[in-house]
């Protein structure tokens, strides 16, 4: 995937974000902790650190963003 492209989707992906966080956008939170041991409780950690991960690639891609613009 070319740099270009890249950048795009992190763009995409900030706004995105930016937009909950202006418009106050409901996301639900959810408590692994809730769920009894076993297999749903697993997968609900699994998706949450996907969650994270992906929030953590779109501000650094939002920063990286900025700083490029910000050179120019």
């Amino acid at each position: 995937m070319n740099r270009t492209l890249q950048l795009g989707f992190l763009f995409l992906g900030g706004a995105a974000l930016l937009a909950q966080v202006r418009f106050g956008l409901a996301m639900a939170q959810l408590n692994c902790e809730t769920l009894p041991p076993g297999p749903r409780r697993t997968d609900c950690y699994i998706g949450l650190s996907r969650i994270n991960r992906q929030k953590s690639e779109i501000s650094a891609g939002v920063a990286l963003q900025q700083a490029e613009t910000a050179i120019y």
